[in-house]
């Protein structure tokens, strides 16, 4: 691909949304999007491409258009030995969002325009120098976290991909910043924040309700599941997952991709956490009874699809931790689970539910494993 071609891109066929041709030509020569290469040069097969348009909630033009690269084609250890994601870590991002609540900071969502038509890791390398140059701060515990000071001035980038947000308790900084990375990069501001990564930020009488309503429908529609009757709670006491007595799933993709849009909600739904972890571990060979706990989960998420994340504006920087274990629970291979939750003060900012990968000799064993996770995702 050459510096001078251009590419023109339908937006979408249908009859609801009519066709536009986009050229992104000026944006390659200007950033440094492509690199020219001889096909004498490339020794491994070349990967496809796609282009996707989605309707944007954000934008007020109403559609993205993407420029993917067609990567399932390519194999692990053949075709690629590395995989690079740079996206802020949801924890980071609760927090964050907990003390720009609680110190009254401006909180803003900008969207770039062309990062799809950069590899992911050469596109945040290229915005990472932007930022470091300017005076900004990388994080050691987040790298798509950026921080900068100016006099009593704060300003906190959170990036995933090619959306920013931005939380800063100066206004007139927040301004200035936007204006000089605007002229740098082609980017869309998309003024305060409301919907960011899927979710969206509804303000109340006691601060921030964090809610993946829109996203849950989308996915009880995605598996025939809207109708469903609606049950009190997403698992059952007495599930047995390790039993053989249901055959095995014939096509178990259906039910990789039910439990994977299971994992996206654990931005703001702590409740089903616990069962979509169980879920996870079937992953490699799931039976019809696996499949029947999971579309439990959907039913209750039905039901439920109202409850967020509360976060409170009134509250401190005291932070809890709380830490449990299931002794022996699995009982295939007697490992425990471990659980815990973190708070600032009143918000619910971390938590997690894993199984631990050795045995534990002991309750207590047990109980200081799960302590020592929780103090390292404090720390």
């Amino acid at each position: 691909m050459t510096g001078s071609q251009q590419i023109n891109m339908g937006a979408c066929e249908g009859t609801e949304v009519k066709k536009k041709k986009m050229t992104t030509g000026s944006h390659r020569s200007s950033e440094g999007s492509f690199v020219v290469a001889s096909m004498a040069d490339v020794k491994l097969e070349l990967v496809g491409r796609k282009v996707v348009v989605r309707l944007c909630r954000r934008s007020r033009k109403g559609f993205k258009a993407c420029l993917v690269a067609q990567d399932f084609s390519q194999q692990p250890g053949l075709d690629y030995t590395q995989t690079f994601a740079p996206v802020i870590k949801l924890n980071t991002m609760r927090l964050v969002i907990s003390l720009a609540l609680q110190n009254n900071w401006c909180m803003h969502q900008l969207d770039v325009s062309n990062a799809f038509l950069h590899v992911a890791e050469a596109w945040f390398k290229r915005l990472e120098t932007y930022l470091l140059d300017i005076g900004f701060k990388q994080s050691s515990a987040d790298h798509s976290m950026f921080v900068f000071k100016s006099n009593d001035a704060i300003m906190i980038l959170l990036i995933y991909v090619d959306d920013i947000a931005v939380f800063g308790s100066s206004k007139s900084l927040i301004g200035q910043f936007i204006f000089s990375i605007r002229s740098e990069f082609s980017m869309k501001d998309l003024g305060p924040l409301h919907y960011f990564l899927g979710v969206e930020l509804v303000s109340n009488s006691d601060g921030l309700l964090l809610l993946q309503q829109k996203y849950i429908n989308d996915i009880l529609l995605r598996f025939d599941l809207a109708n469903s009757k609606h049950v009190s709670t997403p698992l059952h006491s007495k599930q047995d997952w390790h039993s053989t007595s249901s055959s095995l799933l014939s096509d178990p993709s259906i039910y990789r991709q039910m439990v994977g849009c299971l994992q996206y909600l654990a931005f703001t739904r702590l409740d089903i956490h616990f069962a979509v972890n169980l879920a996870s571990q079937f992953l490699h060979q799931p039976r019809q009874s696996h499949l029947q706990a999971v579309k439990c989960i959907y039913r209750y998420l039905k039901g439920t699809s109202h409850l967020g994340l509360q976060l409170h504006r009134k509250s401190s920087h005291v932070l809890t931790i709380y830490s449990n274990s299931d002794w022996a629970g699995c009982t295939a291979t007697r490992r425990s689970t471990i659980g815990f939750c973190i708070l600032l003060e009143d918000n619910l900012i971390s938590w997690a539910a894993k199984k631990q990968p050795t045995v534990a000799r002991s309750n207590i064993e047990a109980e200081y494993r799960a302590l020592v996770v929780a103090a390292a995702e404090a720390t």
